[in-house]
Formats: C-alpha cells, sequence, structure tokens
C-alpha cells in the first residue's frame, strides 16, 4: 500500500527527493442553496488523494483557493470585494 504524504504532516528532510508536488486547486462560491462553498476544493483535494494514492513519489500541497466572484453579485449574503 502507498503511504499518502501530505507536506503540513512533513518536516523539509522527511520530503523524499524528486516529489511530485501534487496542488489541489478550487474555487470557494457559491454553487446554489444545496452545496458547499467549497465544493470544487472537495473535489481537486480528493483527485489529488487519488493521485497520491496511486504513487509513491506524490506528496499532497496545502489546498489553494481561486476565485472569481463576479457572479456571486446577485447572491444573497455573498461576499465579494474588488482589489
Amino acid at each position: 500500500a502507498v503511504t499518502v504524504r501530505h507536506l503540513v504532516d512533513l518536516t523539509w528532510p522527511e520530503v523524499p527527493t524528486g516529489s511530485l508536488l501534487v496542488v489541489p486547486i478550487g474555487s470557494c462560491e457559491q454553487h446554489g442553496p444545496h452545496l458547499p462553498m467549497d465544493t470544487d476544493l472537495r473535489i481537486a483535494a480528493a483527485l489529488c488523494a487519488a493521485l497520491a494514492a496511486a504513487r509513491d513519489d506524490a506528496v499532497i500541497a496545502p489546498a489553494l483557493t481561486m476565485a472569481s466572484w463576479s457572479t456571486a453579485r446577485c447572491v444573497p449574503r455573498a461576499a465579494w470585494a474588488v482589489a
């Protein structure tokens, strides 16, 4: 069985040389009233976990959230900011 490694659980000497860093990237946005805000991020994390379970050289990095909130302006209680 392959051990799934998460970067946040390792010290830097424990990160194997030549590791494949797998980064889950997903949005945190509304998906209607029936799904959680981090649905896309959960899917990305699950895909990364499956990849890491299939490869002995993979290390999962902390998740990154990327989103465009322009469509959320019409959603009640949506928070958005303009940079």
